[in-house]
Parts: structure tokens; sequence; C-alpha cells
């Protein structure tokens, strides 16, 4: 993938390497069952240099539940709530329909 050819942002693969080129990878991650091997020409030590500091001061971004405050969270009893919503609607089931197409044979 381009973002595993040089740290920070790369506009083209052409930018960093030339076709014929010899360059120094490290092995990533091998992914057996679809046959891949994620490689890259970032060292280990560059790559966790610049990666993007969890948690602490700088805002960032929150993920999950962190990403909202309690009171933007909805209500607590989500779960009650939708029961007795549901209790005097119908109920729905998602079933397959058969239909035979096939044509019986006309006697002439």
């Amino acid at each position: 993938h381009i973002s595993s050819l040089a740290v920070g942002r790369t506009n083209s693969v052409e930018d960093v390497v030339s076709v014929g080129d010899k360059v120094q990878v490290r092995v990533r991650n091998i992914d057996v069952e679809g046959n891949k091997i994620s490689l890259s020409m970032i060292s280990v030590e560059e790559e966790a240099a610049n990666k993007p500091k969890r948690g602490g001061e700088g805002g960032g971004r929150r993920r999950g539940r962190a990403m909202f405050s309690a009171d933007e969270m909805g209500a607590a009893d989500w779960k009650e709530s939708l029961e007795t919503f549901q209790k005097d609607k119908p109920s729905f089931t998602n079933m397959p329909i058969v239909v035979d197409k096939r044509k019986e044979a006309v006697s002439a």
C-alpha cells in the first residue's frame, strides 16, 4: 500500500520508488487464508515514532462510547423502552417464499 512506502504523506508511488529499484522491506503481516503478505519500507522505529498518541491532552478523536458524553448517549433504559413500544405492534417474520414455476405437461 502507498502508505507503507514512506513516513508521512506520499502523493505518488513514483515519488518514492521507480520500476527496477531494489528496496529493503519488512514483513508486517501474513494473511494465510487470503494468500497475502503485507510489506512496509518503514522501519518499526519510524512507525512507532510517527504513530498518533492515544489519550492525554491535545484532543484527538474519541471512539466508541467515549465519543459521546453521558447525556448524548440517549435513554439508559433503551431496551425496556423498545420492548414497551413493540408490545402493541404486530410481529414481523422474514420467511422465504417458494414458488413452483414448473409448468404441468399439457396433453393434446
